[in-house]
């Protein structure tokens, strides 16, 4: 159920606390594992959400309950997905800046002479080879690590940019999703409406037609009392003319 994913999707600002605490680590071995954890939990989390998006859709189709009904849940269920996926762009983005930081300032100290501009440029290119060949030509083996750990981050970077433009790609779709139910739900309100003000109109043409049948019926029985009262008159007068006279 979409609503239950929903209630599973409360680590997203998890996520953002966990990669500050991460900024402010310094032990390598440390910084690994909880960058390897972070970023599982940022597949997972994605996942969840597109699990998310689909149960709305099913949502959507399905034609089961009252119509106000459906359209309260959609509404509370797309607007919470909707408010989810901004606030995990947003961790997303955090993520990026802090792993970019990281990177400028490791390869600077591998490589002094580098400018933050030729950084940026290899890292929103995602041009990774700019740091494998730098870790290769480096004869340090302590640069060479660094190197590395800037690689790997950098990589991670370009997952994070991939991760992010699904996501808009997904937010985009849940737009439409909504705007389409929109349209949806509004056609089957206005065809509600149209059938009930045609059920009120056949009820009020019902009764009018039982009114004028009992009006009918009275009529057709005082036509019929009349008759007889005439049929009886027109006995007694021929009774009476036509008679024996009494001797």
């Amino acid at each position: 159920m979409a609503k239950d994913r929903l209630s599973n999707i409360r680590n997203v600002e998890q996520l953002g606390w966990s990669n500050k605490r991460l900024t402010s680590e310094v032990d390598p071995r440390v910084i690994q594992e909880q960058e390897n954890r972070l970023e599982t939990s940022l597949a997972e989390t994605q996942e969840l959400i597109k699990k998310t998006k689909e149960g709305v859709k099913n949502l959507k189709r399905s034609k089961r309950g009252d119509v106000s009904v459906r359209k309260s849940q959609f509404d509370s269920v797309s607007a919470k997905l909707m408010r989810s996926i901004k606030l995990f762009q947003t961790v997303q983005l955090d993520i990026k800046a802090s792993r970019k930081a990281q990177i400028i300032r490791q390869y600077k100290i591998a490589k002094p002479d580098a400018t933050n501009d030729e950084i940026e440029q290899a890292i929103e290119s995602g041009r990774s080879d700019v740091f494998s060949r730098a870790m290769v030509s480096s004869s340090v083996s302590e640069q060479q690590r660094v190197l590395g750990e800037v690689e790997k981050r950098n990589q991670a970077i370009q997952r994070l940019a991939q991760s992010f433009s699904e996501l808009v790609q997904l937010a985009n779709e849940m737009n439409e999703l909504i705007q389409s139910q929109q349209e949806f739900l509004d056609i089957i309100e206005v065809r509600v409406d149209k059938t009930i003000v045609n059920v009120e109109a056949g009820n009020v043409q019902l009764t009018q037609a039982n009114e004028s049948a009992l009006g009918a019926r009275n009529t057709q029985k005082i036509i019929a009392g009349v008759v007889v009262v005439v049929v009886v008159i027109i006995i007694i007068i021929l009774v009476v003319k036509f008679a024996p006279a009494k001797k």
